[in-house]
């Protein structure tokens, strides 16, 4: 199941959104959730949709809450991951840039000491 959080016109005319896909449930407070990208044509048609699974690391989740696009047509996205080792969630912010057509390009995770989680970037577009 796919819920979209932030949804962009992008300068091709199409559509961009992120958000988390419910990627299993084993019980309903055990959901783990992976981040999306999801590309639309200009007539809606999906052009790519791309799951970032579990973050490259075991255990681990997140979703995405908000997605711009940049002058050359890279996409960034931020939102937040948690860890679920020994049943305890971690939680820290992240923010990952991808090429036009979804390619990964680079993450970086922020520690949740480091006190960051977002969920716009409001402020640099």
């Amino acid at each position: 199941m796919l819920a979209a959080r932030s949804f962009q016109k992008t300068k091709d005319g199409g559509f961009v959104c992120c958000g988390p896909f419910l990627s299993c449930r084993d019980t309903l407070r055990n959901s783990r959730y992976q981040p999306f990208i999801l590309k639309f044509n200009t007539d809606f048609s999906i052009a790519w949709h791309q799951n970032y699974d579990k973050a490259n690391y075991d255990n681990c989740y997140g979703e995405l809450f908000d997605i711009m696009e940049l002058e050359n047509g890279d996409l960034l996205a931020c939102g937040w991951s948690y860890d679920m080792r020994n049943a305890v969630r971690i939680g820290g912010g992240y923010i990952q840039k991808t090429n036009s057509t979804g390619e990964l390009l680079w993450r970086r995770f922020y520690h949740p000491t480091e006190g960051l989680s977002w969920q716009t970037l409001g402020v640099i577009s």
